[in-house]
């Protein structure tokens, strides 16, 4: 998981992007990125979690992870935004 203080930095951004890719290594697992920016757009990732498919459920542990992280640091999520690319999986979990 993440450090302190990417957790704290993720906890005052207002956009989290989040993408999976199969192409990443090899077997055609699914990796999932989680990361954000700042006003001066560069992306920094917070999550980087290998699947072993794209399901909602798959996601959703990734994104349940994080959250669990920032609660036990004492932050909260502020995201206004969330951008994903088309996966379904990712869809679902994010809401």
């Amino acid at each position: 998981m993440s450090s302190k203080l990417l957790l704290t930095l993720f906890s005052k951004s207002v956009n989290l992007y989040i993408d999976s890719t199969f192409r990443f290594i090899q077997g055609g697992y699914p990796v999932l990125v989680d990361g954000f920016t700042f006003m001066n757009q560069r992306f920094i990732p917070i999550t980087i979690g290998v699947m072993r498919n794209g399901h909602f459920k798959s996601n959703l542990l990734v994104f349940n992870t994080l959250n669990n992280e920032l609660l036990k640091n004492g932050l909260n999520w502020s995201a206004k935004t969330i951008m994903v690319d088309f996966d379904e999986g990712i869809s679902k979990a994010k809401e």
